[in-house]
């Protein structure tokens, strides 16, 4: 499996110089066709790909941190749920101690714990 898995890498690796010169003629029938059909030269095309990528690179650095969080977040608020609920329960005598001590005798009876 390892072998098999290596040769594919190494086979991809050699066919990288070809995929470039296929996808730079690609480019450039995509920009011809762009060109004929919306009467946008390649440099303002460039120009307009540029303006538009500039400012995806900073919007997907915050989506990519806010993703992140929420994914993170999510399991962690569950984690947390679990511990809270077990201690509780665990130390629900002590708990309980500790609130007859905090108020009245005369509400003692009011409890049906």
């Amino acid at each position: 499996m390892p072998y098999l898995l290596s040769a594919q890498i190494v086979a991809f690796l050699n066919d990288i110089p070809a995929i470039k010169i296929h996808l730079a003629e690609h480019y450039k029938t995509f920009q011809h066709w762009v060109e004929n059909s919306f009467n946008l030269s390649a440099t303002l095309q460039s120009l307009l790909v540029n303006n538009a990528t500039s400012g995806l690179q900073d919007s997907g650095i915050v989506y990519i941190k806010e993703t992140f969080f929420t994914v993170t977040s999510i399991p962690a608020f569950i984690l947390f749920t679990f511990i809270y609920s077990f201690l509780i329960l665990f130390y629900w005598h002590i708990i309980k101690s500790f609130l007859f001590a905090v108020f009245k005798n005369t509400h003692k009876g009011n409890w049906m714990l």
